[in-house]
């Protein structure tokens, strides 16, 4: 994973680096047992956690433009982020009423194995970002975290719900088949969840002290 590979967020070594990242991701969340050889797993690692941090900046300086006129006054940052439910990027997307009303089944089956590769686990993501995370905003976390679960019932938990639609559609995305945006969302996604230096956590507190 080379620099100029990380820093790129277009074209084939994009492309390239996503796949790897979604493959390292896949075995880097997954539960298992102690296996011999960790050590050079640790150092893997390692490489695979900074080319991963030089992606996150990346994407941060591209989006830089977009956000240079938050307030970090609370009344002024919520009326800020209400807006973006009309005038964020990809509101009012025509893809949308296409899918609606003009997709075929082979087009919407397509659309579906995208929606699955980048979903990343959404409930699995706010268990990591909860973490040493302050009162307030940990108990909304907590709410939407038992959304996502179901509310204790297994056939409403949202990750299964996805996975039964994926199988009755034949849908098996895999980092080969799906594109590498669809990746990158769910890649940026776990690498904003696991890694605290992203957590903003001195703001939030300082918000929750006013």
């Amino acid at each position: 994973m080379r620099d100029q590979v990380t820093t790129e967020l277009t074209g084939p070594g994009f492309a390239l680096f996503q796949r790897e990242l979604a493959r390292f991701n896949h075995h880097r969340l997954e539960p298992l047992l102690p296996a011999p050889g960790w050590r050079a797993g640790v150092r893997r690692e390692c490489l695979v956690l900074e080319a991963e941090r030089q992606f996150v900046e990346a994407a941060r300086r591209e989006i830089a433009p977009l956000v240079t006129d938050i307030s970090d006054t609370v009344d002024a940052f919520i009326a800020w982020f209400e807006r973006l439910r009309a005038h964020g990027p990809g509101q009012g997307d025509p893809l949308f009423p296409w899918l609606a009303s003009a997709a075929s089944l082979a087009q919407m089956k397509w659309f579906v194995e995208q929606e699955v590769a980048g979903e990343a686990g959404f409930d699995d993501l706010l268990a990591l970002t909860q973490v040493k995370i302050p009162e307030q905003a940990k108990l909304e976390m907590a709410r939407n975290y038992w959304d996502e679960m179901g509310r204790g019932a297994a056939k409403g938990m949202h990750g299964p719900m996805l996975a039964r639609l994926a199988a009755h559609l034949d849908v098996e995305p895999t980092p080969d088949t799906v594109v590498p945006e669809a990746l990158a969302l769910g890649n940026m996604m776990i690498a904003l969840a696991s890694n605290r230096h992203y957590a903003f956590i001195r703001s939030a507190r300082s918000a929750s002290s006013r």
